[in-house]
């Protein structure tokens, strides 16, 4: 797997065994014989490899499926929209089996995200991207603008509304996820 990582890296960035081997001071005989898997290379030749073909040194050592089904692209994500309000929802990370949830999400003006104050178990850390968020709690609220974050403990029940005029447009952690 190693092996055929690198060799996999190096024949993308179209770099021939000698040059690679110029580049890392390894020999041609030695880089082949990682390549094959027939040796493993010692931490010091993995990072004169993981150097010069510009890549960490931990990504020759993943599985291909590892950190590729990891990958969420903007026109793949999970959408999901209330029915009640205007909110829209997409979600950031593969699933929510895990331990951490992540959210993007948007609100139109003069709407919330719920009709109601609403709780969950999950802690959430919440930053406003653009517009204004205000945070509604049972004893008050506070206004959000782009750039700023707001932490909220489990159990805490609350909503947004955005006072427009702009669209309101957040990323939310929450663990453990809750939706």
């Amino acid at each position: 797997m190693l092996g055929e990582n690198i060799r996999k890296v190096r024949k993308n960035k179209k770099l021939k065994l000698k040059e690679l081997a110029d580049k890392t001071e390894l020999s041609i005989s030695y880089l082949s014989q990682v390549e094959l898997g027939k040796i493993e290379p010692s931490l010091t030749a993995l990072r004169k490899i993981s150097k010069a073909l510009d890549r960490p040194v931990f990504s020759f050592l993943l599985e291909e499926g590892d950190f590729r089904n990891n990958v969420i692209r903007k026109d793949e994500r999970k959408i999901f929209k209330a029915a009640e309000t205007s909110i829209s929802l997409q979600l950031l990370t593969p699933d929510v089996s895990g331990q951490l949830e992540m959210i993007y999400w948007e609100v139109e003006a003069g709407d919330y995200s719920s009709p109601e104050l609403l709780s969950h178990i999950g802690e959430e850390c919440t930053f406003v991207i653009s517009g204004k968020g205000n945070f509604e709690f049972e004893n008050g609220s506070v206004l959000l603008e782009a750039g700023d974050s707001i932490y909220i403990p489990k159990r805490v029940a609350h909503r947004t509304y955005n006072p427009g005029p702009d669209l309101y447009v957040a990323i939310t952690a929450i663990t453990p996820p809750s939706f």
